[in-house]
């Protein structure tokens, strides 16, 4: 049963509505996308304030926000991966195979905490920065070519 499911639909979408905006408001701020994870920790561990609950768990249809690596031995009904892009996954500086095969291994291992749904995105690109799909979604077929 997902949170849009369970007879809360407006109440769900209002949280989920806030948590994009804050999202992109964090985003917009960053320079990059090391500064965007140090926000994003930052944020983490700050006290909870006005309409913004901390959950212990899924019970309450709470939303987890986690990196790849913190995502590790957990499972949630539904798993959104964002920006799946060139230069974020792969990252930018792994340039070996040793370092690209270990970025393959941790997107696979994220994908795999799907219980039930999985939703896969990437950004065609910002105002005056074009971006391309990860090479990995290829494997999916999910585009055929990026012009």
């Amino acid at each position: 049963e997902t949170a849009l499911s369970s007879g809360r639909k407006n109440e769900t979408k209002e949280a989920l509505d806030d948590l994009f905006a804050h999202l992109n408001s964090l985003a917009a701020s960053a320079s990059s996308i090391p500064n965007l994870l140090s926000l994003l920790e930052k944020e983490r561990t700050l006290p909870v304030q006005g309409s913004r609950r901390k959950s212990s768990g899924t019970a309450d249809g709470g939303i987890h926000l986690l990196t790849m690596h913190a995502a590790k031995g957990l499972e949630f009904p539904v798993v959104f991966l964002p920006c799946l892009n060139e230069g974020v996954i792969p990252v930018r500086n792994a340039k070996t195979k040793e370092g690209i095969e270990e970025e393959r291994r941790l997107l696979y291992v994220a994908m795999t905490r799907a219980r039930e749904e999985l939703i896969l995105t990437y950004a065609r690109g910002y105002p005056g920065q074009d971006r391309r799909p990860s090479r990995f979604l290829r494997a999916f077929h999910v585009y055929a070519s990026w012009e």
